[in-house]
């Protein structure tokens, strides 16, 4: 008799943000404010988490290691992104007093988006 093998990948990250929830009742009676992959990690399933990052800039990442992750090392092509346009730096904070708009859940800033064009 053949055994079979149950694999299931999940895509996510047990050490990013936990989920916001605006009951704090339910959130801490029912543990709402967990992640689904913090849930998995703390209930004993094994989690392997990439070591290579290849999305953010490298300036970004320096914002997160190691205060939230001891080890990621930066993929040669973080290197080759372009400058941010309009922007003396990559990586800034940026204070401005223009509302984001809403159509449904989705929400946009015509100012910031704009910005991109310069």
């Amino acid at each position: 008799m053949k055994s079979k093998l149950n694999i299931t990948i999940a895509t996510g990250d047990h050490q990013q943000l936990r989920p916001s929830v605006s009951s704090h009742h339910l959130a801490k009676d029912y543990l709402l404010d967990i992640s689904l992959f913090e849930r998995l990690v703390v209930g004993g399933m094994k989690a392997v988490r990439l070591g290579v990052q290849h999305r953010m800039r490298a300036e970004i990442a320096r914002l997160i290691v190691p205060a939230i992750y001891q080890h990621l090392e930066n993929h040669p092509s973080v290197y080759d992104h372009p400058h941010v346009p309009g922007m003396q730096h990559d990586v800034f904070f940026y204070n401005h007093n223009f509302m984001e708009t809403a159509e449904g859940d989705s929400y946009s800033n015509v100012h910031e988006a704009a910005m991109g064009d310069a």
